[in-house]
């Protein structure tokens, strides 16, 4: 499954695609998140989300692999609690306050019982902000992660 990943990520884009000056697709990204992404951040998640198509000056979103092929992860939620049956890991799970769960409260509930009881070390953390708080606020998240990755070393925080 991982080559298919990997082979989805490389895809070319079709040059039919619709294109737009880069400036364009900041304005765009702003606009569809309601404004809780400024053009600074915009631009920041377009290294990763766009490209730029020879010749001229168009560029064209490159949208997740997953989004683009939907088909290849439709797990229901039963199945994907029992792959998490295994979660071992130490686990940081961070909500933003403003941002809504993607599935029912019910599932995300049964999905953190699953790590709470599995994990060696599990924590969850609400934090103000959006989705976007680890970009547009890292200096609320840092610590927070800092303090969790510190956790089960000897190392002090200063």
């Amino acid at each position: 499954m991982c080559k298919q990943f990997l082979a989805l990520d490389r895809q070319k884009i079709d040059v039919r695609t619709m294109t737009y000056p880069i400036e364009k697709l900041k304005d765009l990204y702003v606009q569809v998140t309601g404004g809780k992404l400024s053009q600074q951040e915009a631009t920041i998640l377009l290294k990763r989300g766009a490209r730029k198509l020879k010749p001229g000056d168009n560029w064209a979103f490159t949208r997740d692999a997953v989004i683009r092929n939907p088909g290849l992860f439709q797990l229901s939620h039963s199945a994907s609690l029992s792959i998490l049956e295994n979660s071992k890991c130490e686990m940081l799970l961070m909500k933003a306050i403003d941002s809504r769960f993607v599935e029912g409260e019910d599932i995300c509930e049964a999905t953190m019982k699953v790590f709470e009881k599995n994990c060696k070390l599990y924590e969850y953390i609400e934090v103000p902000g959006n989705h976007f708080l680890p970009l547009t606020n890292p200096t609320a998240v840092a610590p927070l992660i800092n303090r969790f990755l510190l956790s089960n070393t000897n190392v002090e925080i200063s």
